[in-house]
Order: C-alpha cells, then sequence, then structure tokens
C-alpha cells in the first residue's frame, strides 16, 4: 500500500453542466419565480459581489489579530518585557478575560496600559435572546462603528457550539437567506471574530446556559457572511482557534467548521493551509439550473467543480466534508434530485462526504412566500417531505452519512457504535479531574445500542473522535474513557471495512486506504528536522518524531511493521526552540495515520 508506488489518479475532464430534470409531474418553483426584495423591475435578479466594501474606520488592534510574536513585538514596543504578552495572553485565552482588575499576576501599573493597547472593546452587547429553554443563547453585537452582527450559542447533550459571523452582511445574494437580502457591509477582523468565541466560552464557563458550566468544544462558521471572502482574517482566527495557549483557545480542529457557498479556489488554498477544519458546503441544489438561480455563486463556479474541490479537500486534509442541503418545498425536495446528489458524490469516491438535508429556517421578506411556504411552521407541515427526501438518498444506495436535522442542529451528532465499552469507567482520585459521569454513561450507552442495531449509516468514526465531556473533579478518569474511545473507533471501522469488503470487495477497500495514505507520503520525505513547523515555544523533541516518522516510513515502503496502538501510545520528550517541532501539527497527523493503521488492522 506504499504511497509512493501508488497508482496516479487520471486527471479530471474539464467539468460540464449538470443537470438532468426528468418530467416527473411535480411542481418546479423557481427562486426568479419573483424578483428580489427591493427590486425596482420584475426581471431583477440579486446582485453578486465580491467586493467589500471601505470600512468607516478600522478596527482597534487587538491581542488577536497578533501571533504570539507579534503579541510581544507590540509589548516591546510599548517599552514593556515581552513576557508580559504571554501572561497577557493566557487571561485572555485560559480564563477568557479583559477586564485587568482580573491579572493579579502582572504589575498594577501595566495592567491597565496593557489591556488599553491590546485588549480594546471590539463588541459590545445590545441584545440577547433566549430559547430552547435555555439551552440556545442568540446575542446581538454592536462593532466600533455601530455596525451589528449576531452569534448563536447552543448547549447539547455531548457538546457546547457556537456559530459566529465573519463579515457584516453578505455579497453572496442568496435569495433564501436573510443576510443575503442584507448586502455586505464589511468584514469583519480577526480580533472581532475571536471576541465572539472568548465572550462564548466565557458564558459557558460561568453556567449561562441551563444545565451549568460548559467547556465550548465547538465552532462553525455559519453565521452572517461569506467566511471565504474575508479570507485572511478568518484563517487568522482558525490559528487562535486551534493554537494551544498562550497562542489561542487550543480547540480541537476536529471541532470546528466553516461554511461556503463554493469559492472553488479559496477551497483549495484552505486545504493547503495545515488546518484540519471541517469543510461545510452549501449546495442546496445538485443541477446547474437551480443552482444557477439559488446560489448565484454558482454562474462562476459549477457544482461539477465544487463537488471536484470539495472532495480534493478532504484528499488533503482527511476530514470529510459536509454537504448542507437546505430543503426548500417544490423548488429542490425532488426525489430525482436526491438522486443526482447521491451520484455525483459517489461518482468521486465513498464516504468522503455527508450530506445533513435541513429544513429552512424562516425570514422576512417576499422569497419565504415563495419559496413553497416556507414560512412560519414550515418544519411542522413539511417534516415528510424532508423524511421522504433522506429516504430516496437512501434507497439510491449513496454510501454517505445522512442525518435529518432541526435548523437548529448544524454540529456534527456523535452517535457511534460500540462492543461492550459501557460499563462503569474507574473514578478520578480525590480533588482530581476527571470525565463527567452522567454524560460518558449516556454516550456509551447509546454508542451500545446504535452498533447492536447495525445502523452503520448513523456511527462515525471521527464523531468518536471529537466527542467532548465536561471535566468535574471524582469523574471517570479521561485515561480510561480515552482509552475505550479508542477501542469503539476501532470497532466501527472494522464493522463498517466488513461492510464494504462484502459489497466491493477488498481490493476496493485496500484502494480507498491508499489513496487515504497516499496524501500523507510526502511528509515523510521531508529531511529530519523539517517535517513539521517549529515550535514557537515547548514541543516535542525532534529526534523522537523524526524516529517514529522513519517507522511510519519504513512501514509505508512495506519494511517495517507498525500498528495504531504503537502511535497512539508514542510518547515524546519535551524540547525547546529549533531542538523542537510544535505539538498540534505533529498530532494532526499521526491522527491520520492511526485511521490509516487501523483500516487494515
Amino acid at each position: 500500500m506504499s504511497p509512493s508506488r501508488a497508482q496516479q489518479r487520471p486527471r479530471r475532464p474539464q467539468p460540464v453542466s449538470i443537470t438532468g430534470r426528468p418530467h416527473d409531474g411535480r411542481v418546479q418553483v423557481m427562486p426568479t419565480d419573483q424578483p428580489p426584495e427591493g427590486a425596482t423591475s420584475p426581471d431583477a435578479k440579486p446582485r453578486l459581489s465580491f467586493a467589500v466594501p471601505a470600512a468607516r474606520g478600522k478596527a482597534p488592534r487587538h491581542l488577536a489579530d497578533l501571533d504570539l510574536a507579534g503579541r510581544k513585538a507590540a509589548c516591546k514596543d510599548s517599552g514593556l518585557p515581552s513576557f508580559r504578552a504571554d501572561q497577557l495572553s493566557r487571561h485572555y485565552f485560559t480564563h477568557f478575560t479583559r477586564d485587568s482588575a482580573d491579572m493579579t499576576d502582572l504589575p498594577a501599573a501595566q495592567r491597565e496600559q496593557l489591556c488599553a493597547e491590546l485588549l480594546p472593546e471590539l463588541i459590545t452587547p445590545v441584545r440577547a435572546l433566549s430559547a430552547d429553554g435555555g439551552r440556545t443563547i442568540k446575542h446581538l453585537w454592536e462593532l466600533h462603528d455601530g455596525v451589528r452582527v449576531e452569534s448563536v450559542l447552543m448547549r447539547y447533550k455531548e457538546r457546547t457550539t457556537l456559530c459566529v459571523s465573519s463579515q457584516a452582511g453578505c455579497g453572496m445574494a442568496c435569495p433564501f437567506c436573510a443576510t443575503g437580502q442584507m448586502g455586505l457591509t464589511r468584514n469583519l477582523s480577526t480580533g472581532e471574530i475571536v471576541e465572539q468565541v472568548r465572550h462564548a466560552a466565557q458564558a459557558s464557563a460561568a453556567g449561562e446556559l441551563t444545565g451549568g458550566p460548559a467547556r465550548l468544544s465547538n465552532v462553525v462558521f455559519m453565521g452572517m457572511g461569506e467566511p471565504m471572502v474575508n479570507y485572511k482574517n478568518v484563517v487568522g482566527a482558525l490559528h487562535r482557534l486551534i493554537d494551544p495557549a498562550p497562542e489561542g483557545f487550543g480547540l480541537s480542529a476536529r471541532g470546528i467548521t466553516v461554511s461556503t457557498v463554493g469559492l472553488v479556489p479559496l477551497i483549495r488554498r484552505l486545504a493547503g493551509e495545515g488546518l484540519p477544519v471541517t469543510l461545510a458546503v452549501s449546495l442546496h441544489a445538485p443541477d446547474d439550473e437551480l443552482r444557477d438561480e439559488l446560489i448565484p455563486v454558482n454562474s462562476k463556479w459549477k457544482v461539477g467543480e465544487l463537488l471536484d474541490a470539495a472532495h480534493d479537500y478532504f484528499l488533503a486534509t482527511g476530514r470529510r466534508v459536509s454537504i448542507e442541503y437546505a430543503l426548500i418545498k417544490d423548488m429542490n425536495d425532488h426525489a430525482w434530485r436526491a438522486q443526482l446528489l447521491a451520484d455525483e458524490l459517489n461518482r468521486r469516491d465513498t464516504g468522503w462526504a455527508h450530506v445533513n438535508p435541513i429544513p429552512l429556517n424562516p425570514t422576512s421578506g417576499v422569497h419565504l412566500d415563495l419559496l413553497g411556504g416556507c414560512g412560519s411552521g414550515y418544519v411542522r407541515r413539511h417534516a415528510p417531505a424532508c423524511r421522504n427526501y433522506h429516504d430516496s438518498a437512501r434507497h439510491s444506495r449513496q454510501r454517505h452519512r445522512r442525518c435529518l436535522r432541526s435548523a437548529r442542529d448544524r454540529g456534527t451528532q456523535p452517535g457511534e457504535g460500540q462492543d461492550d465499552m459501557s460499563d462503569m469507567f474507574p473514578k478520578s482520585a480525590l480533588l482530581r479531574p476527571g470525565y463527567r459521569p452522567e454524560q460518558v454513561d449516556r454516550y456509551f450507552e447509546t454508542a451500545h445500542e446504535i452498533y447492536d442495531a447495525g445502523e452503520l449509516d448513523e456511527m462515525d468514526s471521527e464523531g468518536v473522535r471529537t466527542v467532548a465531556f465536561d471535566v468535574v473533579l471524582r469523574g471517570y478518569q479521561p485515561q480510561a474513557v480515552d482509552a475505550a474511545l479508542d477501542r469503539l473507533e476501532a470497532a466501527f471501522l472494522q464493522r463498517r471495512r466488513a461492510a464494504f469488503v462484502a459489497k466491493n470487495g477488498r481490493q476496493a477497500w485496500m484502494d480507498q486506504v491508499t489513496q487515504l495514505a497516499t496524501t500523507l507520503y510526502p511528509r515523510l520525505l521531508r529531511p529530519a528536522g523539517e517535517r513539521f513547523a517549529p515550535a514557537s515555544g515547548q514541543g516535542y523533541d525532534k529526534t523522537d518524531v523524526d524516529a517514529l516518522m522513519d517507522r511510519i516510513a519504513g512501514y509505508f515502503d512495506s519494511d517495517t511493521t507498525l500498528t495504531s496502538s504503537e502511535v497512539r501510545g508514542a510518547v515524546f520528550r519535551r524540547a525547546r526552540g529549533n531542538k523542537a517541532y510544535g505539538e498540534p501539527s505533529v498530532d494532526r497527523y499521526l491522527a491520520r495515520v492511526v485511521e490509516v493503521l487501523l483500516s487494515v488492522e
């Protein structure tokens, strides 16, 4: 299975228009059956715009706009020791505070100066609306120039998720989207995006959501705006979310999702950033005839080009792509479109994407009366249509995960299978932290039921890796729970492999695994000491990491044996400076190696 000897994938043909509407007698509503809101002529269409209007003054410089080196330079420019940047960063990213009174480890004379220069107030709360019994809070924020944006904080059984805005307004002009009707006002700065996350982390830790204190575990860029248009600042925000303290919040990349309507060049650029976040494609139609009207950017990059780029993103990052599909009655919920979507996904590969059919949220404007009556009560009245679409996709033998979700549930729902791992775990010692027992028990009980039922479509090994539990005193020992999760992931992969091989043959399975392994091999060819980004502070000893990388290379070249347990159990000494690799990039790479090894064990 050596990637170096893998057969080259043939060059894709030039994309062609995807069409194929059959005469099935169903009504076909189009977005252009009425002009957009505010139109002055009956033949007006939504106005797509990539231009970002000039801002009314630049957002104040903020600590989150800078990497750690930039923060140290800013302190030095202000006549302060550079190590103050590290202290300030820890208060911000670990304790979620910008209040100088909380920073008692800083000299009193310097606190106010540091906070004034690096932690200015970027977003001010205007209004907060609570829903779902206090499990959801929607915030309206006002920025320095009076512009307003929204974020939504949502608590689920196994995670807490924040939906953030990356722009004020949006220029993509999608006729069914409330933000698309506003047009684009401006991009948000990296600091303005990150401040939404800090406020949410602080609110979660303070127990502002029903259920008590929680840890913010997931962030989705699905609020106002098209994240790819604000590419530089969004990538900066991704680093602040993922990088460990004091550089960032240290969230798992697997818990971060970036949504896009389909800016193909920027999808490909993001694939090369080394940030294995989840890509969510707002598809909403599998044929160019409808998508040209429903998603105006489709006039530049057709469905085929978009799905090719999304599939390449999967190959580059190992992260399965989420295909978002807002169901609109009599517009895109036809059975033949479900079949077409299944065919287009499976034509590229299997297992690389999952489809989320979601009911459309109501919003004001003429379009919601037009779009098949998708105003208030849509979810209740048209749930059967949603189920029919879901069933059509299932009957088409599509081997991608499908899950009908409410409009609130936009994240990854961890519902995985397991074997005999639902027993009680040992508790942590007195005054030692552990995982909240009731959450762990509930998770494994649900997983056991799903596994026993053999519902492979509802199980996903990635969900096992991303599940997060609250940390409490005298909870379950993390190492015991983590070991069980490792076995759970292996059990799911083994069952999925057996089902795949029974249907397609062992060679087809090996071909799929080889394709994933091929994406890992180029890094192994780099010289020792240059395989990963250097650590900015402490990190993994390069000699130890390179020794393991040499073993992995030998395994791929069929010279040595290697197991997933050996890679998972690898221990690296700590080092600094040019003797150390940065931990996040090493961890992400080894997680993908484990996935390959599990697939063949």
